[in-house]
């Protein structure tokens, strides 16, 4: 697979070879691995990928991968299983070198004295050895992270890996244009192992049903075996990701179309939002609440896949996934509308890293009663210093003179202060059907 974007990451961890402790985590499939491994290439390391064994098997197996990379017979025979003497031998016989504990959680499951047995070894060994430990459980990292838990103070670094923003599609699909890679994105998210098992067709519509409406299509599967390795309950999980997909982002919405109970609902949703799966949004400049704002499903293939793919489900099974095409071609630009206005946020994000847009405090949409008490909704809102300084709106279609007075007229109902030098940011997939207004940044499809 294509390694694409990490640098930051890459950069932290290579300062941690062979001397410092870190934590990497993320959801599943997200790449932690691939980025473990790139940092090992050309330096001294050994890893262990860890898995639901019995403890005794799971430390003998470690003892060997181990001993096998260090050349130490006692490690290699496979008769020691103590983690113990496993940490003390590779700390005395391969001193500079980095350890790599994937799946760490696992190890953590079979046996809940690792985290104090590695405490006592870091301690003695601090800046001798690297200990990377690897985690899709985002509870157990949080534990481990914790001020009561053993590494506690020990851990030198944590970084979670997030899913690759839009932008880095263009690396990784080179002979692509944007409409086709938006599309690609939109349905596959930015997990690069959704990336790497994606079919690609003649077009985007022949792409997704290859690799989404057949019964052996790669991904047609992967969003149950997400849900199914990571919940005990999947089937309530199931029913809310549903509700959301299909437009019910209301918390009361959502406990009614789900026939789960409020109280069991949120307690649901916090689990997904800690999975990385679903978000609850605010509109900018107003505090989050237990049961404020507007709920999402923030991975783009989880909601791609409930709203095109799971409805289908029958067909699918029976081989005749093309009869969900319709429907899908029927309800691409509307779906494509939300999915750019997330990739608009991260472009302007960018822009303001390049100091091509004013800094911001926080950023993101903006709806309510305006200052006619009327619903309104603005795309792209940016704060600074509780002042409105950049105002946007973003069309997946063409932007014409109409749609930029409208966003004129809109910000000028917004019920919030505004800077006087109020930037402008406007979006459009396809393009722009009137003379720009000079200071205003247009962009036409990606940066």
């Amino acid at each position: 697979m294509k390694f694409v974007d990490r640098e930051n990451e890459l950069r932290i961890l290579q300062r941690c070879l062979g001397r410092k402790t870190a934590i990497i985590y993320g959801r599943r499939r997200v790449g932690k691995t691939a980025l473990v491994r790139k940092v090992l290439e050309k330096s001294r390391g050994i890893y262990y990928q860890a898995v639901k064994l019995p403890a005794p098997l799971l430390y003998r197996e470690l003892a060997i991968v181990i001993g096998k990379a260090i050349k130490d017979d006692a490690l290699s025979s496979g008769q020691i299983n103590d983690p113990v003497l496993i940490f003390r031998l590779f700390a005395s016989k391969a001193p500079g070198w980095t350890l790599v504990l994937d799946e760490f959680g696992y190890m953590i499951e079979v046996d809940p004295s690792l985290p104090s047995i590695l405490q006592r070894f870091i301690d003695e060994n601090r800046g001798k050895v690297g200990v990377f430990l690897t985690g899709s459980t985002y509870s157990i990292i949080q534990s481990l992270l914790a001020d009561r838990s053993p590494l506690w103070g020990r851990v030198d670094f944590s970084i979670e890996v997030k899913p690759l923003e839009f932008l880095y599609t263009k690396e990784y699909w080179q002979n692509l244009d944007f409409q086709y890679r938006a599309g690609l994105y939109a349905a596959l998210g930015g997990i690069p192992y959704n990336w790497e098992r994606v079919v690609l067709g003649k077009d985007l519509f022949s792409t997704l049903y290859l690799s989404f409406f057949t019964p052996e299509s790669p991904l047609y599967q992967e969003v149950f075996h997400i849900l199914r390795e990571e919940l005990r309950e999947p089937k309530n999980y199931v029913a809310l990701l549903q509700a959301i997909a299909g437009g019910r982002r209301r918390f009361n919405e959502i406990a009614d179309f789900s026939s789960i109970s409020p109280s069991s609902v949120m307690k649901y949703l916090e689990v997904l939002k800690e999975m990385r799966l679903v978000e609850q949004k605010v509109p900018v400049g107003i505090k989050e609440g237990r049961k404020r704002g507007l709920w999402r499903i923030s991975d783009p293939m989880i909601n791609f896949w409930f709203r095109f793919v799971f409805p289908h489900r029958h067909l699918i099974e029976f081989g005749a996934g093309k009869g969900a095409l319709p429907g899908l071609k029927t309800g691409w630009d509307i779906y494509m509308g939300e999915v750019y206005e997330n990739i608009a946020l991260q472009l302007v994000r960018k822009l303001i890293a390049e100091e091509k847009l004013p800094p911001v405090e926080r950023l993101g949409r903006w709806w309510g009663k305006n200052i006619k008490g009327q619903n309104m909704e603005l795309d792209i809102v940016g704060i600074r210093n509780k002042r409105v300084n950049i105002v946007g709106e973003v069309k997946w279609g063409y932007f014409t003179r109409q749609d930029w007075k409208a966003l004129v007229d809109k910000v000028s109902m917004l019920p919030l202060e505004k800077e006087d030098d109020l930037k402008f940011v406007i979006f459009s997939g396809k393009g722009f059907k009137f003379k720009i207004p000079e200071g205003v940044v247009a962009i036409k499809g990606e940066i």
